[in-house]
């Protein structure tokens, strides 16, 4: 069963927040905190690899930017990836975008991936045009998602890492000009 920590940032504002509950994995972070906080408390040292451009036939949906924590990316070190967005995308769209891609990339069909849409609902609110989506992998069973800088949940669950990045960064990925490009084997 996955186990979401979330705040969601309606879950923020009514001052449900609370900290993280595991101080060894997460150290002194907790929803809420910052992207940059965590990078910095971990020693992390993250560099861009790659960056690519999605889109809808003609319309630039989002920009991708792709950060390895080693020379190059490897699914086993922590990596994260921004979404920069060109456009409004509802919540509703964006879940079952992810939920159908998640099952395209990883041959699990989409009935068996039900599980994922309330937390993934948690993780995401609508975007707009500017907003940006930080997944951080920090293990093979743990991400980290931050919307606008801010974290808005964890996911933990058995190999969510490929599981999830695998819609951008797997070999079954939709584009794969542009997962070679984030990956940076292509300019």
């Amino acid at each position: 069963m996955i186990l979401v920590r979330c705040v969601c940032l309606v879950s923020i504002f009514f001052g449900l927040a609370h900290a993280a509950e595991d101080p060894i994995e997460t150290g002194d972070w907790g929803p809420g905190s910052s992207l940059e906080q965590r990078i910095t408390d971990t020693q992390t040292t993250f560099k861009k690899i790659g960056e690519a451009s999605f889109k809808l036939a003609w319309l630039r949906v989002y920009d991708a930017e792709l950060y390895v924590s080693g020379e190059e990316f490897a699914w086993e070190e922590p990596f994260k990836l921004t979404l920069t967005y060109n456009r409004d995308i509802t919540q509703y769209r964006f879940v079952k975008s992810s939920i159908g891609e998640i099952s395209r990339t990883s041959g699990f069909k989409e009935d068996d991936l039900a599980y994922l849409k309330e937390p993934l609902e948690a993780c995401f609110p609508p975007v707009e045009k500017g907003d940006t989506i930080t997944g951080y992998a920090v293990n093979r069973d743990r991400v980290d998602f931050y919307f606008n800088g801010t974290q808005s949940c964890a996911l933990e669950e058995e190999n969510i890492r490929e599981l999830f990045f695998g819609i951008w960064l797997s070999e079954n990925t939709r584009s794969q000009k542009n997962s070679e490009k984030l990956r940076g084997l292509r300019t």
